[in-house]
């Protein structure tokens, strides 16, 4: 019985140092993508702020904006919920959920962005629009534009007024910020606290309202783009966290299971010495 005690102990400890070998190479994959992730933001945050600049300048020449995407409408809401493809990264996925049911009461209309967040909105008891999966591990352009066309394909058509996006926001490898901001209607006042040194004027060609309307598909773009890639880098600093975590859980379950296995094989060895020389007496 001992025996067998001290072979399952054994057993269990291969087991574990397998297990935290998976954690180390998760965490280091995870770490890669992480510092890829950030670079990426740092662009992005860039090329965002460029498209935000040059709306505040035309916003700046009092030009009359009647673009759609901009007017204040009554009706219904459109919930974007983002979430990771994949688990293995601690509370990410869990915690936005959890305020995302704090915030929105279902029934409500919810596209989720992720395959955890369609997991969670399929047991609710939400309404599913449309959904995009496995976007958050290669992030194109051409899978952005994808879903930005859904959005401003139902907005067009009237069916929703307001889109407000929900994410997990990028502050550090440790640390998320859970935010859900409106993304349409366009708020035309962020542009006007955004001071305009460039007075140069504009020749408008096509036209005015073409040119904005274009600007403003691209700013949706932007803060689609940003918004993934927000939740992606999150999602990496999260999971490394997590893996940091599992790996060092590992060590102190080893090094307990190793105290364990060797009481055990002292006590197997104690016990046949005392056989030993209990049947050696009997045999006096």
């Amino acid at each position: 019985m001992a025996g067998g005690n001290i072979r399952d102990i054994k057993r269990r400890i291969v087991s574990v140092k397998k297990t935290q070998k998976i954690t180390a190479a998760l965490k280091m994959v995870a770490a890669a993508k992480f510092k890829k992730n950030q670079s990426m933001i740092y662009q992005l945050r860039k090329y965002s702020d460029s498209i935000s600049n040059l709306m505040a300048n035309l916003v700046s020449r009092t030009l009359e904006i009647g673009n759609e995407l901009f007017q204040e409408k009554e009706g219904n809401t459109l919930y974007v919920l983002v979430s990771s493809d994949r688990g293995l990264c601690g509370g990410f996925n869990q915690n936005i959920f959890r305020k995302f049911v704090a915030d929105v009461p279902a029934p409500a209309d919810v596209m989720p962005v992720g395959n955890k967040a369609l997991s969670f909105l399929k047991n609710s008891d939400y309404n599913i629009i449309d959904s995009f999966v496995g976007i958050s591990e290669s992030m194109t352009n051409e899978e952005v534009q994808s879903i930005v066309d859904k959005i401003l394909e139902l907005y067009s058509l009237d069916k929703y007024t307001k889109v407000i996006v929900s994410y997990n926001e990028f502050k550090s490898a440790i640390a998320q910020n859970i935010v859900s901001e409106e993304l349409l209607p366009i708020d035309i006042n962020d542009f006007s606290e955004i001071e305009v040194t460039d007075k140069t004027e504009y020749l408008f060609e096509p036209s005015e309202p073409e040119v904005v309307d274009a600007l403003a598909q691209k700013y949706i773009f932007s803060k689609v783009k940003r918004t993934l890639l927000e939740s992606a880098t999150a999602e990496q600093g999260s999971r490394m966290t997590a893996m940091d975590s599992a790996t060092d859980n590992a060590d102190d379950l080893v090094y307990n299971l190793t105290l364990v296995y060797n009481r055990a094989r002292q006590s197997a060895i104690t016990t046949e010495l005392t056989e030993i020389v209990a049947g050696a007496e009997g045999i006096k």
